[in-house]
């Protein structure tokens, strides 16, 4: 069975592979199909784009977390809230804001629409909630189109998505956590594996797009794409990647 993985590298600027340290990217550039850059739609629902080829205008998903008018108010959400409101008189406002936090995640992650609080303020919580993880972007017809869960499950299809990401999904480890898992499913029955790589995200904020750090990012990036790509490679030799940068 031909095997293809998409490997969506978040916040990867197109200008990193500008600089001489990606010699495994740089390679593909060569030998592959490459486009410089590509631009996304306006807004933060990648994925959503991704999957369905569908600009934000047309789904209306647009950010991640947005205000919803027809979210009803939840008991247990109310409940904390007074919580938080009766341990104000108590200990310090940094130390019950972070509790209650935790405890709003860890009660979500148990309903059917999860949703991390973020830093939105916990009197408005109630208002919000998520847009295109609002329900498993994997479920026929989640995504309002035909989505390439919904082509694929057509075609008698596979796909391999523990190794991706979603807000309304529980953490996978690591980017080496989740290349290691492919790896750990790579003889397995599955035409499309998807892997999600957040390093660079999470260093660019941190230290910005032109930092020593971003660059020793960068350079570890590469070298684990070249790693997992050799080990994936040897077991189906037949394999086609896709790597996207999908914002940045």
């Amino acid at each position: 069975m031909k095997k293809t993985v998409l490997i969506v590298i978040d916040a990867c600027r197109h200008d990193y592979l500008n600089r001489d340290i990606t010699p495994f990217l740089d390679s593909l550039k060569k030998s592959g199909e490459y486009t410089k850059k590509i631009i996304p739609g306006n807004g933060f629902c990648e994925r959503t784009e991704i999957f369905t080829g569908k600009k934000p205008i047309d789904t209306g998903f647009f950010t991640a977390i947005d205000y919803s008018r027809n979210r009803k108010q939840n008991a247990m959400i109310t409940w904390v809230l007074s919580f938080f409101n009766f341990m104000l008189r108590l200990l310090p406002f940094a130390l019950i804001e972070r509790i209650v936090r935790r405890l709003l995640w860890e009660y979500s992650i148990r309903t059917s629409h999860p949703m991390h609080p973020q830093n939105i303020p916990l009197n408005l919580i109630k208002y919000f909630s998520l847009t295109e993880d609002y329900v498993d972007m994997r479920e026929k017809g989640a995504l309002g189109y035909t989505s390439i869960f919904d082509y694929m499950r057509s075609k008698s299809l596979r796909f391999f998505y523990d190794s991706f990401t979603a807000l309304n999904l529980s953490s996978r480890g690591n980017d080496q956590d989740r290349l290691n898992l492919v790896l750990n499913n790579a003889k397995d029955n599955f035409s499309l594996y998807l892997i999600y790589i957040g390093n660079l995200d999470a260093v660019g904020h941190k230290y910005g797009p032109c930092s020593t750090e971003i660059n020793n990012a960068i350079q570890k990036m590469d070298k684990q794409l070249s790693n997992f790509s050799e080990k994936f490679s040897s077991i189906n030799p037949e394999a086609e990647y896709i790597y996207l940068g999908d914002h940045g």
